[in-house]
């Protein structure tokens, strides 16, 4: 009857603290989420505002490279045949402005990609890590709780033992 007390008392205790480590844990995971998704439109917010201002001056930079080149034809071409060597130009100009606006919108839009695959990486670790961490705990605590029983039940063989033992002598010391 002790041992069934002790055992239920026991199994109580670890019952409240395994609920316990398992409320902390969703807590945890709950507000590292939040955390998560804070940090994630952070970053979009970030790359956005800088992908805009790279943006602004690689237009500057083409409308520097149109000018140049039509202050080129007009300085080094005639006049009368000036007029259809800036149309020439304008649409040549106007050509490798596509090209280089597709590669810029490519290359921004890959940096973007890999910048926030990176941040969904270490986002990943960092929860494989809370679970982990979490999987550790549970551990010990059932590794605690069998270590109890084992110690519980070796005091209860030992008290038994103890028992036999004198119930033995007073049998022979009443014969």
């Amino acid at each position: 009857r002790k041992i069934e007390i002790e055992l239920q008392e026991l199994e109580k205790r670890y019952m409240g603290e395994h609920e316990q480590l398992a409320k902390r844990q969703r807590k945890g995971m709950d507000r590292m989420e939040q955390s998560h998704v804070q940090l994630y439109k952070a970053k979009v917010r970030e790359l956005k505002s800088n992908q805009s201002k790279e943006g602004k001056r690689h237009k500057e930079k083409l409308k520097e490279m149109e000018k140049e080149a039509l202050k080129q034809v007009e300085s080094s071409v005639p006049k009368e045949g000036r007029k259809k060597a800036m149309s020439r130009t304008k649409s040549d100009v106007q050509l490798k402005k596509q090209e280089e606006d597709k590669k810029f919108q490519a290359y921004q839009s890959e940096r973007f990609d890999d910048e926030m695959k990176k941040l969904i990486e270490v986002q990943k670790e960092e929860m494989k890590d809370l679970e982990l961490e979490g999987l550790e705990d549970t551990h010990n605590i059932k590794r605690n709780r069998e270590n109890e029983l084992w110690e519980m039940e070796q005091r209860h063989k030992q008290e038994q033992h103890q028992l036999l033992k004198q119930q033995i002598r007073e049998a022979f010391h009443m014969q």
